[in-house]
């Protein structure tokens, strides 16, 4: 299996949400997470999405038991 740095595969992604009649629900929120997942180590890019919708939607506390949930600024991890 080839791995591809998160750096490149968030360039391209973003490249492609920018091409015309390409849709995406959240699109500023879906672009705010490839941009921390792709400058950051240890999160996941669910964890990105997850920490980049809660800002995007105006929240400033997420549950989660992951410590490194704390990395996103503006986003309060809360121990459930």
């Amino acid at each position: 299996m080839t791995h591809y740095p998160n750096q490149d595969l968030a360039d391209t992604l973003l490249e492609v949400l920018a091409f015309p009649g390409v849709r995406a629900d959240h699109p500023e929120a879906l672009k705010a997470a490839l941009t921390l997942w792709a400058n950051q180590g240890p999160l996941s890019f669910a964890d990105c999405c997850h920490l980049a919708l809660t800002k995007s939607r105006g929240l400033e506390t997420v549950f989660s038991f992951d410590r490194k949930m704390d990395r996103y600024p503006g986003v309060a991890r809360v121990e459930p």
